[in-house]
């Protein structure tokens, strides 16, 4: 995982900070989000992923604690390969001390991007920049089986299978989870394919037998799943589209 932290501060200090005045006290360094549910498979880069929106990559960090005087962070976003230069400011309008989710759109493929993050206080006093996190989008698997809404009864088996027609990928993640309500799902079932030996043949699939999927989902309950790319190295990757199903076991 790559942190160039010390380099970045150096710059950021030197040119970029439009509060370098001594007077006053900076707010704490923004502290980017640890993904966990999926580290079991992967070492995800923390704070940044792909999601489900084309084109789309989004940035987590965490509120700084006991600062109620955080007045908006400030995005900072680099296309230099290294991840090392040229940051340039990224939001057009301050988010809120609320706001701890960004989610920078129309991106490219198979282009390198970096981010910090800042925090400015209500004295205008800018905090020095987060970890410096990185993503490169490449191209969504598009899901071909089941269909979506798919209502599925008492089966052997469930093929989950998608396509991937331009590129190379090294591993996919199947992720399952049950809708509970309108904003909240639980995961329930992830799996990893590792290394696909750099030959893609533009179908990848996972199978579920009746045991396991009767140890998993329940009669008549709406789930949704995708499938993750990830090539190579954690930060290379993209998030197919969601999908909803339900299966009816017979008695």
């Amino acid at each position: 995982m790559k942190y160039f932290v010390y380099l970045i501060i150096l710059v950021f200090i030197v040119k970029c900070s439009p509060t370098s005045s001594d007077n006053g006290v900076r707010p704490d360094m923004v502290r980017m989000v640890q993904r966990t549910a999926d580290t079991a498979f992967v070492d995800f880069e923390k704070g940044i992923d792909a999601v489900e929106e084309d084109s789309a990559i989004v940035i987590m960090w965490h509120k700084p604690i006991n600062q109620p005087d955080i007045d908006r962070y400030i995005i900072y976003r680099s296309t230099d390969p290294e991840g090392l230069v040229n940051f340039v400011q990224l939001n057009n309008t301050s988010l809120t001390y609320d706001d701890t989710v960004y989610t920078d759109r129309n991106l490219n493929l198979e282009t390198l991007y970096s981010y910090f993050v800042t925090a400015i206080n209500e004295d205008g006093k800018e905090s020095f920049p987060s970890d410096t996190v990185f993503y490169e989008l490449i191209e969504k698997p598009i899901l071909q089986i089941p269909a979506d809404e798919a209502v599925v009864q008492d089966p052997a088996e469930i093929v989950f299978k998608g396509i991937f027609t331009n590129g190379i990928a090294s591993s996919a993640i199947l992720r399952i989870e049950r809708i509970v309500g309108s904003n909240f799902k639980e995961l329930i079932y992830i799996e990893h394919k590792i290394d696909f030996d750099n030959v893609y043949d533009g179908t990848i699939q996972f199978i579920l037998n009746k045991d396991k999927l009767k140890s998993l989902f329940e009669s008549n309950v709406s789930y949704t799943w995708r499938i993750d790319l990830v090539r190579d190295l954690s930060y290379w990757g993209s998030e197919s589209s969601n999908r909803t199903f339900r299966i009816i076991w017979g008695s």
